[in-house]
């Protein structure tokens, strides 16, 4: 599908800057061309449109009966996730979380060319009734905010229910048992992945996967 068109690369700036090459090429030939202005702009229209499409995605809700609240299942950001009545116990996991420094500046000294362009993405599913997932995204989101180039790599959330399934999106081809999983892609493809818990500590974890990407 759409979304995994372009893997790592930000969908919203990709859009956004073929709109704005539309709208360039409309200043352009303005006042030369009627029909070319008429098909810019039809452009335009289209990927408005997608980019609306993308920037409204959000989770939807379902009760989880063990738990007593309702857990965001699909795709949605960070700030829905933030929402949840679960978040204050996800909260208190971050604030407690001691870094460590020298294993992200490691990681910012791993050599990736061109990695904007690389097409290297996370993604991350996880489940909201599960303790290693409230646990373990909070440090993980601390993790990307302390390392320069963790915060270029884009970042999808995949809420899962107690069966790893997500709702109306298809994730039967990334072969979730345990939650939370970090599935870390090149172009699409798994480069590594981070199940339920760390081998050693995230950090280290983070480290030996972008060490052996090519």
């Amino acid at each position: 599908n759409f979304l995994d068109s372009e893997p790592g690369v930000t969908k919203k700036r990709y859009l956004w800057g073929w709109l704005c090459l539309m709208r360039a090429g409309y200043d352009h030939r303005n006042e030369k061309d009627n029909r070319v202005k008429k098909l810019t702009l039809f452009y335009c229209m289209i990927v408005s449109c997608m980019f609306s499409e993308l920037k409204s995605q959000s989770f939807h809700w379902e009760l989880d009966e063990a738990k007593g609240y309702e857990v965001p299942i699909g795709i949605g950001a960070w700030e829905e996730i933030a929402s949840g009545d679960y978040y204050p116990e996800m909260e208190k996991y971050y604030a407690e979380y001691d870094i460590d420094m020298e294993a992200i500046r490691e990681i910012d000294d791993v050599k990736i060319a061109d990695l904007e362009l690389s097409g290297l993405a996370v993604d991350i599913y996880f489940g909201a009734w599960c303790g290693d997932s409230k646990e373990l995204l909070p440090h993980f989101l601390k993790i990307t905010e302390n390392s320069t180039l963790l915060e270029k790599v884009n970042m999808t959330y995949i809420g899962c229910d107690r069966n790893k399934k997500a709702g109306d999106i298809d994730i039967a081809g990334a072969n979730i048992e345990f939650v939370p999983t970090f599935l870390f892609k090149k172009n699409g493809v798994e480069v590594g992945r981070i199940v339920e818990s760390p081998s050693e500590t995230l950090e280290l974890d983070i480290l030996r996967i972008l060490k052996n990407i090519e």
